[in-house]
Order: C-alpha cells, then sequence, then structure tokens
C-alpha cells in the first residue's frame, strides 16, 4: 500500500484509470494527475484533478522525471498498457502497486510492480504474482499459484491452488480456474467459464467446462 501523501501520477484513462484513483483517494493518496496518450480526451472525462498531460508533453515530461512521483498503470488493454510502460519506465518516477484498502495478501507471496487490484481480492499463501497485472475485485488466487506478467483478470474470478498462469493471459469476469491447471501465454478465458483442463497459448475457450472456441 503506498504511504500516505506520497505523489501519484495515474496512467491511464476510462474505467481502470477511474478505480485507480478511487483507490488513491481512499488511501488518502495526493493525486497529482493522469497522464495518456491525447490530453484532449481525458479532459472530456476527468476535471476535478490536478494537471492532465499527454505522455509526450513537458508537464508529463517534468512530472516524470521527478524521483519523489509515482505512477500506477491502468490501462486495460494489455498491449497498451505495455507500450505506456515502455514511454515512462526510466523516466525517474518509481512505477508501483496500488492495492485496494480492503485486499488480502498472505505471508510468502511475491509481488512483482505495477500492479493494480481493486477491493476484495485475496492472495493466499506462496503466491508468485508478476508485473504490470489488472486484477479486478473479489478475486481469490490460489496457493501456490504463479502468474506472469501483463495479465488481466477481471471481477469476481476463482483461480485454485498451483494454477500457472503466462504472460498477457486474460480471464473473463467470474470465470473459475480448477486447481493446477496451466493457461499458455495470451490465454483468452472467456467470463463465467470453468477451466478444467490445461489452455494452449493463444488459445480462447468458453462454457462449463471451458472449450476452445
Amino acid at each position: 500500500m503506498i504511504d500516505n501523501k506520497v505523489p501519484v501520477l495515474i496512467v491511464g484513462t476510462e474505467s481502470p484509470a477511474y478505480n485507480a484513483l478511487e483507490i488513491a483517494q481512499s488511501l488518502d493518496v495526493l493525486v497529482l494527475g493522469f497522464l495518456t496518450t491525447k490530453e484532449e480526451e481525458v479532459n472530456k472525462e476527468i476535471n476535478d484533478i490536478l494537471i492532465v498531460a499527454a505522455l509526450e508533453s513537458d508537464d508529463a515530461n517534468t512530472l516524470l522525471q521527478d524521483e519523489s512521483s509515482k505512477v500506477v498503470i491502468a490501462e486495460e488493454d494489455m498491449s497498451l498498457r505495455q507500450e505506456r510502460i515502455e514511454q515512462i519506465d526510466g523516466k525517474g518516477a518509481e512505477i508501483v502497486n496500488l492495492f485496494h484498502e480492503t485486499c488480502t495478501i498472505s505471508s510468502f507471496s511475491k509481488l512483482g510492480r505495477g500492479i493494480l487490484m481493486n477491493a476484495g481480492s485475496y492472495i493466499q499463501p506462496n503466491v508468485l504474482l508478476g508485473s504490470f497485472n489488472l486484477i479486478g475485485s473479489q478475486v481469490s488466487i490460489g496457493t501456490g499459484s504463479v502468474i506472469g506478467d501483463y495479465c488481466t483478470i477481471q471481477d469476481g474470478v476463482k483461480i485454485g491452488k498451483e494454477v500457472a498462469i503466462e504472460d498477457e493471459v486474460f480471464i473473463g469476469i467470474g470465470a473459475v480456474i480448477h486447481p493446477k491447471v496451466a493457461l499458455g501465454k495470451g490465454a483468452m478465458i472467456a467470463a463465467g467459464s470453468v477451466v478444467m483442463q490445461d489452455v494452449q497459448p493463444g488459445t480462447s475457450v468458453f462454457g462449463n467446462p471451458a472449450k476452445e472456441v
């Protein structure tokens, strides 16, 4: 959890950015502004923050080069998330995790950076959670599971024990992943699916039990 009054920049728009703003405000974090590709798009959506700037602008560069600033990544699209990180990484500001105050992270779990986790989500013990993952509300990640980078796990997902999830996997709302299942890189799990067997890289599955689309 970010300490009170740490200056935070939220990179992104639409619902993930609003969620990040809500979490930051609940933690009494000082939100400096939103950074996005097109400044005018953000101005239409958000008008109650200090600074809104395009990533390529002078304002954004000034903020990102301040080592006291922290950056929260709130882009839903995985490829866009990667693009944003490439634009800002190494400029000075630190990319940090942002967790809702109602999240639970058990002991002996290891987390990367740039993770955004919403209300009520629960990481059980001995989980390895990679970087730049977007995790919805009321998500449960079982003991001993390993999750790669740039994954999107939507609201209400239940992940069993010792599940192996590679990079860039998308898991839709309310899906259930049975214990010891492996999800290959870029796999897409449709909302409400119950996954009982391994899913190959780049494969989309749907249903109960989940089958390849």
